[in-house]
C-alpha cells in the first residue's frame, strides 16, 4: 500500500488549513479527500453500511498514487492500512461546538442529515449541545472504541502552528501553514466572548459536554507528550 498518513479531520480543529498543507508538501494528486463519510452524519456508509466503508477504503489504500488520505472519517474506516501514520487535531469541546455552532449558522449550502435537522428547527447553540452526535463528538462520534494512544500524532488546536512543525518533523516533509476556513460570521469574536462569560450558559454547556471534555482532557495529558517527544 502506498499510503503514508491517515489524517482525520476532526470538525473545526484546523482539518482545513492541515489539507492545504499536505496538498503544498504532497502534491495534489497525491492527496485523498474523504469528506463522504462523516460519521456526524447518520445517513453515512460507516453508519448505515460499514461493509461498503471499508470497501471504499480498501480501494482508496491501494491506489499506488494516494499518500495522504485526509477528511471526516471514523478511524477504523482505515484499520487494514498498517503500516501508515495516523494523525488528527483535537480543539477543546466547548470552543469546538461553539465553532460548529456558528459555522452551521453561516453555511448556505445544503449539508448533512443532522446539519439541515438543526438549520431547519433554528436549534439553539445549547440544543445542537444536547445532540447526541454532537454531544459525544469525542468520545463516541469519531473515536469511540479508539485508542488515541497508538495514534503517531495528536495536535492541538491551540498550538497549532508550534504541532504543525513537529509533524512536520514526524513525517519528514516540510508543511507550509495554511490558514483556511476561518469563521465568517457576523462579529464571530464578540459571540464568542459574550457566550464565554455568561457564566449559566457555560455551566450548562461544561455539564451537557462533561464526558467529551474528560475524553478531551486526558488525551491532552497522556498523548501531548508523544507529540513533544518528536520534537
Amino acid at each position: 500500500m502506498s499510503v503514508n498518513v491517515i489524517s482525520v479531520h476532526f470538525p473545526k480543529g484546523a482539518g482545513s488549513s492541515l489539507a492545504q498543507s499536505f496538498i503544498a508538501a504532497f502534491g495534489q494528486d497525491a492527496v485523498h479527500l474523504d469528506y463522504s463519510d462523516d460519521p456526524v452524519d447518520p445517513c453515512s456508509n460507516f453508519n448505515i453500511d460499514p461493509d461498503a466503508s471499508f470497501e471504499q477504503a480498501r480501494l482508496v489504500s491501494t491506489d499506488p498514487n494516494i499518500r495522504v488520505v485526509h477528511g471526516h472519517f471514523n478511524p477504523e474506516k482505515y484499520h487494514l492500512v498498517d503500516d501508515a501514520k495516523r494523525i488528527t487535531f483535537l480543539r477543546h469541546p466547548v470552543d469546538n461546538l461553539i465553532s460548529i455552532y456558528f459555522f452551521w449558522k453561516t453555511c448556505t449550502h445544503r449539508g448533512h442529515a443532522l446539519f439541515e435537522y438543526a438549520r431547519t428547527r433554528h436549534l439553539s447553540l445549547l440544543e445542537v449541545a444536547r445532540l447526541p452526535a454532537i454531544r459525544y463528538l469525542f468520545s463516541r462520534t469519531y473515536f469511540g472504541g479508539v485508542d488515541l494512544r497508538t495514534f503517531d500524532f495528536v495536535g492541538f488546536f491551540d498550538t497549532y502552528s508550534e504541532d504543525v512543525k513537529i509533524l512536520s518533523d514526524i513525517l519528514n516533509v516540510s508543511l507550509p501553514e495554511v490558514r483556511t476556513n476561518t469563521n465568517r460570521y457576523p462579529n464571530y469574536a464578540d459571540e464568542v466572548a459574550a457566550i464565554l462569560t455568561d457564566k449559566r450558559t457555560m455551566a450548562l454547556l461544561n455539564d451537557c459536554l462533561r464526558e467529551d471534555i474528560r475524553f478531551y482532557e486526558w488525551v491532552r495529558s497522556v498523548c501531548r507528550p508523544r507529540a513533544a517527544l518528536a520534537s
